[in-house]
C-alpha cells in the first residue's frame, strides 16, 4: 500500500476570509525532512506556485519529529529560506496525545484495550469463530458486526468504534465465546483466548468503565470534530474546551450520562 500525503494550501479570497483547498498529492520518496521538502517543492511546482516559499506563512503537520523537531527538520530547515514560518501541530492531534497521556496509567483502559484487540483477533484471523459468530446471531435473531481494530492512526475514533461495536453484539459475542470454552472442536488456543476475555467480560468495574468510556468519548469526539472544520479559530477552541468539553466532562462526576446510566439502570435498581 503506497503512503501518500496531501498538501493543502490556505488561500487568501480576497482579502476577506481564508479559503482551504487541496491542492496536490504526492508521495514522498524519502520520508526523511529533504525528501518531504522536496515532495512539498514537486507539488507546489507542479501546480504552477515556484515561488510558493516567499508566500508561505505557516506549516500545519501531525506531531512527528520528522516534522516539528527543532534540529534538521521540515519546519526548521524551511524557516532558513522562510524565517517567519509559523509551524502548527495540529490540534486534533494533540488532543490525542493528551488524552492517551491522561490515561496511560489507567489499569482499566489496559485491560480494555487488550479485550478489543483479543477479540478483533479471535474473529479477524478464525474463519471459523467468524462463521460460528454469523450463524449464532441469526439463530438468535441478532444483529452482529464484526470486532474491528484498535490499532490505527488515530485512537479516539479507532477505540470509539471498537467499543461501540462490542457493545452492539454483546450478547451474541459472549454466547459464543461461552459456546467456544465448552465445546471441544475449538483449539486450545482459541478456548484461552475466549475464557481470558469473558473474565474481562465478567468484571463488573471492566463494564463501568466501557460505559463511561463510550460517554466520555462522545464528548472528546464532538470536540475533535470542531477542531477539525476548515474554518476554525482560535476563539471556538476556548469555547470548545470550557463551555462545552469542561463542563460536560465535570457533569458525569456528579451524575453519570446516558451510556453509563442506561446500563446501571439496566443492572436493575442502578446500586453498585
Amino acid at each position: 500500500v503506497s503512503s501518500a500525503n496531501s498538501l493543502t494550501l490556505e488561500v487568501n479570497d480576497s482579502g476577506r476570509s481564508l479559503t482551504s483547498m487541496l491542492l496536490n498529492i504526492v508521495e514522498f520518496k524519502n520520508a526523511d525532512a529533504n525528501g518531504v521538502i522536496a515532495s512539498i517543492n514537486t507539488g507546489m511546482v507542479e501546480f504552477g506556485l515556484e515561488n510558493w516559499k516567499s508566500r508561505t506563512v505557516a506549516f500545519g503537520s501531525d506531531g512527528a519529529s520528522v516534522y516539528v523537531g527543532r534540529l534538521n527538520r521540515v519546519v526548521a530547515k524551511l524557516r532558513v529560506e522562510i524565517p517567519w514560518l509559523l509551524g502548527v501541530h495540529c490540534i486534533a492531534h494533540r488532543l490525542e496525545f493528551s488524552v492517551l497521556d491522561a490515561l496511560k496509567d489507567e489499569e482499566q483502559l489496559n485491560n480494555v484495550q487488550e479485550l478489543l484487540q483479543g477479540l478483533y483477533k479471535h474473529y479477524h484471523y478464525s474463519p471459523k469463530a467468524l462463521r460460528e459468530l454469523k450463524e449464532l446471531a441469526q439463530v438468535l435473531d441478532e444483529k452482529i458486526n464484526k470486532p474491528v481494530n484498535l490499532r490505527g492512526t488515530r485512537w479516539l475514533p479507532h477505540i470509539r468504534r471498537a467499543l461501540t461495536v462490542m457493545m452492539k453484539s454483546f450478547s451474541v459475542i459472549y454466547a459464543h465465546l461461552e459456546n467456544t470454552i465448552s465445546e471441544n472442536t475449538s483449539s486450545v488456543k482459541m478456548r484461552g483466548r475466549a475464557r481470558k476475555t469473558l473474565n474481562v467480560l465478567n468484571n463488573f468495574r471492566n463494564l463501568l468503565f466501557i460505559h463511561l468510556m463510550l460517554d466520555v468519548l462522545a464528548v472528546l469526539k464532538a470536540l475533535s470534530l470542531l477542531f477539525q472544520r476548515d474554518n476554525f479559530v482560535i476563539s471556538a477552541a476556548k469555547d470548545g474546551l470550557l463551555y462545552s468539553t469542561e463542563l460536560q466532562l465535570r457533569a458525569m462526576i456528579a451524575r453519570p450520562a446516558k451510556n453509563l446510566q442506561d446500563f446501571l439502570d439496566g443492572m436493575g435498581d442502578g446500586n453498585i
